[in-house]
């Protein structure tokens, strides 16, 4: 990473592009995902798939340090390699957790699994809270990565990775919250959080979200209130937007938004809104007739 990079490519890709790469098929990732693969269909009483995920839970143990390091050098020199940074986390934490859930991991290996998971991801709670580095770190989309971090860890019912990646999308909200960065990051992770909770399916996910929320709101460092106004005016933009399940999207937060029960989505967003900013200016309704 000492290396700069040149206007022809990126000399950290192709260097650490086979240890970090999420694209290549060759690449740690892609083999270790194989593998992991194999060892979901094992047998509970499979000696040899246990003695390989006590192996990678020992190889795990304490990579959260190293890729802290390499994490905040590759976004301080705005390398292209901090994609593969960012991917590599989210992915290697989701393939901790599903060996976590194989019948052959033995039972004292499966919390050792899920922190280690934790721990890797929470990295990304050290990303820089300056403009220049938000802007450069969402440019490789940290909030729908966040968001689909979450998602795989509840689906595999992995609760402590889950709730870690809720506080991280939080916490990314706070940081783009705080620039107009083009990004539109405060209420896109709003959204996300949003849909998260629905997904849980319980009121107490809506008030715990709303507490949480408010809590941000109150905290240091908190989206200034010109900010809190555009975001919330997005919001509201945004709860009356038809959303059908069938829609072409790339964002896999607007996916999830549309898969759910729309009323619930539109209300939920519309308290946000009204948390972030109590009565933002009222959006124009199609067909009133007023001049524009």
């Amino acid at each position: 990473m000492g290396t700069s990079d040149t206007p022809l490519g990126s000399i950290h890709h192709s260097t650490l592009g086979p240890y970090f790469s999420s694209i290549s098929v060759t690449s740690l990732r892609a083999r270790l995902t194989s593998l992991v693969n194999q060892l979901l269909e094992a047998p509970a009483d499979h000696t040899r798939a246990g003695e390989i995920i006590h192996n990678i839970e020992t190889w795990a143990d304490q990579i959260y340090v190293s890729q802290k390091e390499l994490l905040l050098l590759a976004v301080q020199k705005q390398s292209p390699f901090s994609y593969d940074v960012i991917t590599w986390v989210i992915g290697i934490s989701e393939l901790l957790n599903a060996l976590s859930n194989a019948l052959a991991c033995p039972q004292h290996l499966e919390d050792k699994l899920r922190r280690h998971a934790v721990w890797l991801v929470s990295t990304l709670s050290w990303l820089p809270d300056d403009r220049e580095s938000v802007i450069f770190a969402e440019s490789y989309s940290i909030t729908e990565n966040l968001f689909e971090a979450a998602s795989s860890g509840y689906q595999r019912e992995c609760r402590e990775f889950y709730d870690a990646c809720k506080q991280l999308l939080l916490g990314w909200a706070r940081k783009g919250g705080r620039y107009e960065t083009g990004w539109g990051i405060l209420e896109t992770a709003i959204n996300g959080l949003v849909a998260l909770a629905i997904r849980e399916g319980t009121p107490a996910a809506a008030t715990v979200l709303k507490t949480e929320f408010r809590k941000m709101l109150a905290g240091e460092g908190a989206p200034p209130p010109d900010l809190r106004v555009s975001g919330a005016t997005s919001l509201v933009r945004s709860a009356n937007e038809f959303r059908h399940p069938d829609r072409m999207t790339l964002s896999k937060i607007e996916y999830a938004l549309a898969q759910l029960d729309q009323t619930a989505v539109r209300t939920l967003i519309l308290e946000m809104a009204e948390i972030l900013a109590p009565n933002p200016p009222a959006q124009p309704q199609p067909g009133n007739g007023d001049p524009e």
